[in-house]
C-alpha cells in the first residue's frame, strides 16, 4: 500500500475517533496495534505520530465530557467523504470491506456507537458500495459478546455447546475452546472473518491471536486451541457450505496407469475419493508427478487406465462433459 493511502488511512481514522471528543488511551493503542500489526516498525511509528497529531491525542488526559451534539462538522464530513473517494480509486472491494471493518472496531471501543459516528460510518459505507443489509450485519459481529442474542445466517460461533439455544440461523461448530470463536462470511467477495472471545492462547496460522481483535480467515487458515484441537478453513466453509450446497458434489479418481507420450509411467495405483467443502493437499518431492496428478485429476490428461467421475459421470467423454456442464468448469 503506498504512502500516500497510508496517510489517508491514517487521516480517517484520525477524523473518525475524534468525534466524541478527546482520545482514549485504549482507541489510540487499537490504531497503534492496527499499525504494528500490518507495517515494519519504522513505518508503524510514523503513522502512529501522524494519527496521534491528525487526532489531538494527549498521553495521561484525564477523561472529559463526551460531545453529545448528533452531527459531524460540515469540515469533517467533506474531509471524510474526500478520503473516502480518494480511498475507492485505489482499494478492491475486499478491501474496502476489511477497512470498514477496522473502523468500526475503532468506534466500537468504550461506550456505545454515538449518532455522530453512525452517521460517519453510513457515509463511508455508502461511498465504497457497502450495502446497508452487510453496514448492519458488520456492525453486529464487531460489537458481538458471548451471550449476546445473534441471529445471522453470515455467522458462525464454535464453541463447548454441542449446540446452539434458541438460535435460528447463526451456524455452529464444536470445538473444544474456553470462550468462543465467532466467523463471519462476506457472501459477495467470498470472505471470512475471525474474532476470539476468550483468554486462552490461541493461535492463527502461527500467530497468537489477539482476544476481540477481527482477523481475516483466508483460505488454507487454521486455527489451534490450547487443547491441541485444530479448525481448518475447510472445516468452516463446509458448515455454510451445508445450506447451499442443495446439489451434493462427489469426487472420486481411480488411476491405475498413466503413461507419458514417450511411453514412460507417470502415475500408477492412486485412488482418491472426497465430498464437497473439503480442502486436500498433495505433497511430494519436485518431480514425483504433483502436476501430473493434478492435470489427471483436472481432465486435462486422460488416464491410461483408470476412470475419473464426478457424481458419478465419467469426466473423459464427450457425453460426460455434457452432464457436468455447470458444475465443471467447461475447460474440463
Amino acid at each position: 500500500m503506498s504512502g500516500e493511502i497510508l496517510q489517508a488511512l491514517t487521516q480517517l481514522f484520525a477524523i473518525v475517533a475524534r468525534q466524541d471528543g478527546l482520545i482514549s488511551e485504549d482507541e489510540r493503542n487499537y490504531v497503534a496495534n492496527l499499525f504494528q500489526y500490518e507495517l515494519d516498525p519504522g513505518a508503524a511509528e510514523k503513522y502512529i505520530n501522524l494519527f496521534e497529531n491528525l487526532s489531538g491525542y494527549i498521553p495521561d488526559q484525564k477523561s472529559t465530557p463526551k460531545d453529545l451534539s448528533n452531527a459531524a462538522s460540515v469540515r469533517d464530513t467533506i474531509q471524510i467523504l474526500a478520503i473516502c473517494k480518494k480511498i475507492n480509486k485505489s482499494l478492491d472491494q475486499a478491501q474496502k470491506i476489511n477497512l470498514t471493518i477496522k473502523i468500526l472496531e475503532l468506534v466500537a471501543i468504550g461506550e456505545e456507537l454515538s449518532k455522530k459516528r453512525l452517521r460517519i460510518i453510513e457515509a463511508i459505507s455508502a461511498v465504497f458500495s457497502i450495502t446497508e443489509k452487510d453496514q448492519v450485519t458488520i456492525l453486529q459481529y464487531v460489537n458481538y459478546e458471548i451471550g449476546n442474542p445473534i441471529d445471522s445466517a453470515s455467522m458462525l460461533i464454535a464453541n463447548r455447546l454441542e449446540k446452539l439455544e434458541k438460535i435460528q440461523k447463526c451456524k455452529h461448530y464444536h470445538i473444544d475452546i474456553e470462550g468462543e470463536l465467532v466467523f463471519l462470511n462476506q457472501p459477495s467477495q467470498n470472505i471470512y472473518y475471525v474474532r476470539y472471545l476468550g483468554e486462552e492462547e490461541v493461535i492463527l496460522n502461527g500467530f497468537i491471536v489477539k482476544p476481540g481483535t477481527v482477523y481475516n480467515f483466508p483460505k488454507g487458515s487454521t486455527i489451534k486451541t490450547p487443547a491441541g484441537q485444530a479448525l481448518y478453513y475447510s472445516d468452516l466453509i463446509s458448515k455454510y457450505l451445508q445450506e447451499i450446497a442443495w446439489h451434493k458434489i462427489s469426487f472420486n479418481a481411480k488411476i491405475d496407469e498413466y503413461r507419458f507420450p514417450n511411453g514412460d509411467v507417470g502415475l500408477q495405483d492412486i485412488l482418491i475419493s472426497e465430498g464437497p467443502g473439503k480442502l486436500v493437499g498433495i505433497m511430494g518431492a519436485s518431480g514425483a508427478g504433483k502436476t501430473t496428478l493434478l492435470n489427471v485429476l483436472a481432465g486435462i490428461n486422460k488416464p491410461s487406465r483408470g476412470l475419473i467421475k464426478v457424481n458419478g459421470v465419467d469426466i473423459n467423454t464427450s457425453d460426460g462433459r455434457k452432464k457436468l456442464r455447470g458444475i465443471l468448469n467447461k475447460g474440463l
